[in-house]
């Protein structure tokens, strides 16, 4: 009976053992499986701009170790997003990801080097880096080393090797590698100038909701021509517009008062320009300027074209000088002063402008 209990607790013993083995590969593999859960959810929130919220995500999946939190955490620290910026912390996190072979973590490794944040600053190693990840796909690092080939960081200047990579990213869905490709084909760096080409990597980057891909997109198929071009390029502006992007309120508005691509109509393009102009851009707060002069889509005001002109003009627009300058030789809107007056012309005068440089010489 001795023999027998003892080999009934050997075996009770044994089972036991073996379900705790059991529970702890489970608890290890479930441990494991929330990691790499949570940085989904971290990345999803970052993507979303709730920092906060993807912070109590990738902290503890990063410190279980999970090579894409790391990352996602190493980027938190380093623009400061719902923590303080702080470029070593950064480092650390990118460097435990990049340990892992993580290519997102050693492309963001390599982004510290050719900045020189938390670390010396060596464009060389960055680009080793960059290569490192862009020879296992990841889309961040082949735009990274396509801006450094184009630019000459670390590398010899090649505009046909950075098309290259840029594509490459760009295939993958890449924003930022869509919009450089569309670039090197608008401008003719890398490859032959080809407005179609470029239309088509714009377009895939103003598809996923880019705004200036968007303004880009219009621009193309203005420069295309042609009147369904000039309606479809409407369409963009308006949706980069309605995002607050600057260009595509200015561009849309300068439709509408053209009548490009749509029925011709000034107060719309008031609005659309007054929109753009309280963000600061210059044009937009020249054109609004004219329209004040002219009572175009509103009541003719010369005081507050005065306003949009000087905004514009001390900006350094050589027309909204010019105008301005106009404004106080003949004081309208403002009181009349010669001195002033001839301040602005001569700024306009120094950019080239020829009406400037006309009253100048004629002393009209």
């Amino acid at each position: 009976m001795k023999n027998i209990s003892n080999s009934k607790n050997i075996l009770t013993s044994f089972v036991l053992v073996f379900i705790l083995i059991l529970m702890l590969t489970s608890a290890a593999f479930s441990q494991e499986k929330s990691a790499a859960e949570l940085a989904v959810l971290g990345a999803e929130s970052m993507k979303q701009k709730e920092y906060e919220k993807a912070l109590e995500y990738l902290r503890p999946a990063a410190e279980a170790g999970d090579p894409d939190a790391q990352f996602y955490l190493g980027r938190l620290y380093y623009y400061g997003l719902a923590v303080p910026a702080d470029p070593e912390e950064a480092i650390k996190w990118f460097r435990l990801s990049a340990d892992q072979g993580n290519p997102k973590g050693i492309t963001g490794l390599g982004f510290c080097y050719d900045e020189g944040k938390g670390v010396e600053q060596d464009h060389e190693e960055a680009v080793r880096l960059y290569r490192l990840a862009a020879g296992q796909g990841e889309p961040l690092a082949q735009n990274n080393l396509g801006y450094c080939y184009e630019t000459g960081h670390g590398v010899d200047q090649n505009s046909e090797e950075a098309l290259k990579w840029y594509l490459l990213a760009a295939e993958q869905g890449d924003i930022r590698g869509q919009m450089n490709a569309g670039r090197c084909y608008l401008y003719g760096s890398g490859a032959e100038q080809n407005i179609g080409e470029a239309l088509k990597w714009y377009r895939q980057a103003a598809e996923q909701g880019d705004a200036d891909a968007q303004v880009y997109t219009a621009y193309c198929l203005q420069v295309l021509g042609g009147e369904q071009n000039n309606e479809e390029a409407v369409k963009w502006y308006r949706l980069a517009a309605e995002q607050g992007n600057v260009f595509g309120q200015n561009n849309l508005a300068d439709c509408y008062e053209n009548g490009y691509g749509v029925e011709q109509n000034y107060e719309e393009a008031e609005k659309w320009y007054r929109l753009a102009a309280e963000q600061e851009l210059y044009a937009s707060q020249y054109s609004l300027g004219v329209f004040y002069k002219n009572g175009t889509g509103v009541e003719q005001d010369w005081e507050e074209a005065v306003k949009w002109f000087r905004l514009s003009a001390e900006q350094g627009f050589s027309l909204a000088q010019f105008e301005l300058g106009l404004c106080y030789k003949n004081g309208t809107g403002v009181e009349k002063n010669t001195d002033e007056a001839m301040k602005w012309i001569r700024l306009a005068a120094d950019q080239g402008l020829e009406e400037a440089l006309s009253v100048l010489e004629n002393g009209d």
